[in-house]
């Protein structure tokens, strides 16, 4: 049993927790969508703070960004609008502002959506949407950790969502890992030409296109590393401070997204263990218990002993044994003892008895618990008739030692229970026990001997020759029978 407790709790333990922490950053990501939503609304931008210092403080930060670019702009805006000197100027600028409040608008609903998910393919949709409607993309690519393992995704113009896998050198080493390796921003709006101060090749996308423009940012959680967000364009000169700004905020949620996907992942991959370590101990304790007591034990943690009136007991133990096994190798001899045993347990599985236990080369099974059968007594004489043919047919193929068995069945009242609580075993006691084994002791080989209680319950089923009163150590003289088989 403490085993089954140790697995299962340290697993229960471990989920629990990560399911807290789980809901923890539900909780402050909603948090954080109120106060972005209220800070978007007012007419002066508010900044965002958290009294925590948490992986939620990276996107206030970003968030942060963008709303001190949006006011400046918004100065900058109403200053050249009162001048009217410079149109360029001007025009740019209204862009820019433009651009920072369609921004700022958009973040608070892509940062919902995406931490209202836990699949991360939802999250490459929604930032692929989003943010083709506000910027020059043609592909937008996520490298994330799992485990130990970089898995690369990808979206383009098609709306086809791509896993890539076996990636080539030049991918494995490219801007994406440079960018989360270094902790640093990569905006280049001439790639092809501006490559060289980040990497030694031409940047590659995952798809094996070369953009003109493009945008790297590091996703992060308190530099952790989760992986790295791109976003690639054919054209060049199209993205500005405010579109870097924006993908950094972005990151932000996405970076808490992927790494809440994961812990919940784990938390249902952690389950699914403790369910699988639950069947094999389960399974485990059903080849040491019948199923009514295993269930007792899982339940209550320990399981009472109890008395039954009318079972069935059964011994089998095998002739000459000990000289046998002085002829054969240890190898050989327990080979043959488990091909024995493992057709005894068929056996008993056929018929319905419990198996007890094997001592050394003795077998001990019992029918009639812990349900009771009216008919334990026949159903362990059926037991007892197949193993004797078992042993039979075994012996006709001439490539074993061990060939003969003598069986006793007693019947009668006894106790059965669990002893001790290390390496516990499930056992039977009594005086109903003691007299089958001496049923044993008394019989010959390939011959199954009962004794007078049992033959009253199974005369009617099954012929057998009486023996007549035989004594049986600290029993006395006992009625015996030798079973011959069924009746015709």
């Amino acid at each position: 049993m403490i085993p089954y407790i140790t697995a299962a709790g340290v697993l229960f333990i471990i989920s629990v927790f990560l399911l807290i922490r789980f809901m923890w950053v539900r909780n402050k990501i909603t948090e954080l969508k109120d106060k972005t939503e209220f800070a978007v609304k007012g007419e002066d931008m508010m900044l965002l703070s958290f009294s925590e210092n948490s992986d939620l403080g990276k996107v206030a930060d970003n968030f942060n960004t963008l709303v001190k670019k949006y006011i400046e702009a918004r100065k900058d805006r109403g200053t050249l609008l009162r001048d009217k000197e410079d149109k360029s100027a001007l025009d740019q600028k209204v862009r820019d502002f433009e651009s920072s409040m369609s921004q700022l608008t958009l973040i608070t609903d892509i940062g919902r959506k995406i931490t209202a998910s836990l699949n991360i393919e939802d999250f490459m949709q929604i930032v692929y949407d989003y943010v083709r409607s506000s910027m020059d993309v043609d592909e937008v690519e996520l490298m994330y950790y799992k485990g130990e393992n970089p898995i690369f995704l990808s979206m383009d113009s098609s709306g086809h969502l791509q896993l890539h896998k076996n990636l080539n050198v030049e991918i494995q080493h490219s801007l994406m890992f440079w960018s989360l390796e270094n902790h640093r921003d990569v905006y280049l709006n001439d790639a092809k030409r501006d490559y060289g101060q980040y990497i030694a090749k031409p940047v590659k996308s995952f798809t094996n296109k070369e953009p003109s423009a493009l945008i790297c940012v590091p996703l992060l959680l308190k530099e952790r590393k989760i992986g790295a967000l791109g976003i690639m364009s054919v054209n060049k000169n199209v993205y500005n401070n405010y579109h870097l700004e924006f993908i950094k905020t972005l990151g932000s949620y996405l970076a808490i997204a992927i790494d809440n996907s994961n812990v919940y992942q784990w938390l249902e991959e952690g389950k699914a263990e403790i369910e699988s370590e639950k069947s094999k101990t389960d399974a485990l304790l059903l080849n040491i218990l019948p199923a009514e007591v295993a269930d007792e034990l899982k339940k209550t943690g320990h399981s009472k002993a109890q008395n039954y009136e009318n079972v069935s007991v059964l011994f089998t133990d095998f002739v000459n044994f000990t000289g046998i096994s002085e002829s054969m190798s240890p190898a050989d001899l327990v080979a043959e003892i488990d091909e024995c045993f493992k057709n005894f347990d068929a056996i008993m599985e056929k018929h319905g008895l419990e198996k007890i236990k094997t001592i050394g080369d003795a077998y001990l099974a019992v029918c009639g618990l812990p349900n009771s059968d009216p008919t334990h007594a026949e159903k362990a004489v059926s037991a007892a008739i197949d193993i004797r043919q078992f042993m039979k047919d075994r012996n006709k193929k001439g490539n074993s030692k061990i060939n003969n068995i003598r069986i006793g069945i007693n019947s009668g009242p006894l106790v059965a229970g669990i002893v001790g609580v290390k390496k516990f075993a499930y056992d039977i006691w009594g005086d109903t026990v003691n007299t089958a084994a001496r049923m044993e002791e008394q019989s010959e080989s390939g011959k199954i001997n009962i004794s007078g209680k049992t033959y009253e319950l199974v005369s009617d089923k099954f012929d057998c020759t009486y023996r007549g009163k035989i004594e049986a150590k600290n029993k006395g003289e006992i009625d015996m029978y030798f079973v011959e088989g069924p009746k015709s």
